[in-house]
C-alpha cells in the first residue's frame, strides 16, 4: 500500500516543510526511565530522537520513519507502558530567523525565549487548532516542529491563511472580508462608502460596521468563495500583519472604543 502524507501536494510557504512518518509513541510510566524528562514542558533529546513531556507520567517519543518497534522494544524494557501513536499526528517544520514571530501571531502561549527556549514543548492552540509546538534549536537560526492532527494539517499549514468573517449566526455576519463582498448600491451610498482614511486595511470591517449602525444586515453565503492568495514569505506576511494592526488600532478612536475583531489572514 502507498502512504500518502497528509500534506502531498500541498505547496507550503518558505521555511516551512513537512515532516512525515515520524515514528511517535505514547508512553506511560510510573517510574519514568532516565530518557524521558521530568521538568514539565521539557525534551530529552535532539531532532533526530526526542522524547516530549506532555502531563505527569505522559511523554510522547519521536523518532525516524519505520522506526517503531525499535523504540517500543526499549521503552517496554524499561518498564514504561507504550501505544504506537505515528498515524495520530504529522509534523511541520518552521524554520528561519522570525519563525516565533510568525508563531506569535496565531498561538495564545509565550513563546519568549527566556520562558520557551529550546528544549521546550506545550501543547497549545495555533489558530485555534490543537498543536503541540516543540523549540528544536537556535543554533544556526530557530526551528520549531508544530506536531498537528493529519487533518488539520493543511489548515495549521496555511495559517494564519486567508482573510475570514465574523458570524453573529448561521446566516449573518459581524463582518465580511473585502476580498469577498457585495452590497446594495443604494447602501453604500446611504453610508458614504468606504472610508479612505483606512488605506491597508480594516476598510471592510469599518464598512459592515457603519451599514448596521444604519440598520443593515451583512448576510452571509458559504457558497459565495473567492480564491486570496496568501502571502508566500514570511517577510510579506509579517508586513501584512503590521498594517492590520495599524487599522484595527485607528478603528476603536473612530468607533467610541468598539474593538475591532483581529483579523487573520
Amino acid at each position: 500500500m502507498i502512504r500518502r502524507s497528509p500534506l502531498d501536494g500541498v505547496a507550503l510557504v518558505d521555511g516551512l516543510r513537512e515532516l512525515p512518518f515520524l515514528a511517535q509513541l505514547g508512553v506511560r510510566a510510573d517510574r519514568p526511565p532516565a530518557s524521558l524528562p521530568t521538568e514539565p514542558n521539557t525534551v530529552a533529546g535532539d531532532a533526530t530522537r526526542a522524547a516530549l513531556w506532555l502531563g505527569p507520567g505522559e511523554w510522547l517519543v519521536v523518532g525516524p520513519p519505520g522506526r517503531e518497534h525499535e523504540l517500543q522494544a526499549e521503552l517496554l524494557a524499561d518498564g514504561a507502558t507504550v501505544i504506537d501513536v505515528s498515524a495520530n499526528r504529522t509534523t511541520l517544520e518552521l524554520r528561519g530567523p522570525r519563525a516565533r514571530e510568525l508563531l506569535e501571531f496565531g498561538c495564545p502561549i509565550d513563546l519568549d525565549p527566556r520562558v520557551f527556549g529550546p528544549g521546550h514543548c506545550a501543547q497549545t492552540l495555533l489558530a485555534r487548532a490543537n498543536v503541540l509546538i516543540w523549540f528544536v534549536t537556535d543554533d544556526p537560526e530557530p526551528v520549531y516542529r508544530l506536531l498537528v492532527r493529519p487533518s488539520f494539517a493543511a489548515y495549521v499549514a496555511a495559517s494564519p491563511g486567508g482573510p475570514t468573517h465574523v458570524l453573529l449566526d448561521d446566516e449573518v455576519a459581524e463582518h465580511i472580508p473585502g476580498c469577498n463582498m457585495a452590497f446594495r448600491r443604494e447602501a453604500l451610498h446611504a453610508i458614504g462608502g468606504f472610508d479612505p482614511i483606512f488605506r491597508a486595511a480594516g476598510d471592510d470591517v469599518d464598512l459592515c460596521w457603519r451599514l448596521q449602525n444604519k440598520g443593515y444586515k451583512i448576510g452571509f453565503s458559504p457558497a459565495a468563495v473567492v480564491w486570496h492568495f496568501r502571502r508566500n514569505t514570511v517577510r510579506d506576511y509579517l508586513k501584512q500583519q503590521r498594517g492590520y494592526g495599524k487599522a484595527e488600532n485607528r478603528e476603536p478612536m473612530r468607533r467610541g472604543g468598539r474593538k475591532a475583531a483581529r483579523r487573520r489572514s
